[in-house]
């Protein structure tokens, strides 16, 4: 049985895991809910630009954002207009420590390419998304900050 902690991370954690198609938006292309949502919720934020991605059958819009005080710089957005995660890069060295120790002991050998904090605005949980490779394989990681495996695919 899950609690509603657990069901909000397995909701990003497949949110992020599935494999990703994305095309490029202009903003007339965007729904009009994801864009007035968008500007109520981000009001000092300009729309960079806006891609939309399938997830299998779950549509996003991903919205990469620039302005003052920035505190992430992409907000996902469902297709009813519902902010459901926000990415923001992170320094590699920023990843928690047993972040880092889950990947080093997960996968030996590999090394981390980049790092980005994902946030749910509704439950206020973090999570950690990594890009590893041994210069033959690589994988795209989804933690916890307690270095809990939530999602991994192979690219």
């Amino acid at each position: 049985m899950f609690n509603n902690r657990h069901k909000n991370t397995l909701t990003l954690a497949a949110l992020i895991s599935l494999p990703i198609t994305a095309s490029a938006l202009n903003m007339g292309n965007a729904p009009d809910i994801v864009i007035s949502n968008f500007k109520k919720q981000h009001p000092d934020q300009k729309i960079e630009r806006i891609s939309k991605e399938t997830h299998f059958d779950r549509t996003l819009y991903e919205v990469k954002l620039y302005g003052p005080r920035i505190e992430h710089e992409q907000a996902l957005y469902n297709e009813k207009g519902e902010e459901v995660a926000h990415e923001t890069p992170i320094d590699i060295e920023a990843l928690p420590k047993a972040v880092r120790e889950t990947i080093d002991t997960e996968f030996t050998g590999f090394k981390i390419l980049d790092a980005e904090k994902i946030s749910l605005p509704a439950s206020q949980l973090v999570e950690y998304e990594a890009d590893l490779s041994n210069g033959t394989e690589s994988w795209e990681v989804v933690l916890n900050p307690e270095g809990q495996l939530l999602a991994k695919k192979q690219e």
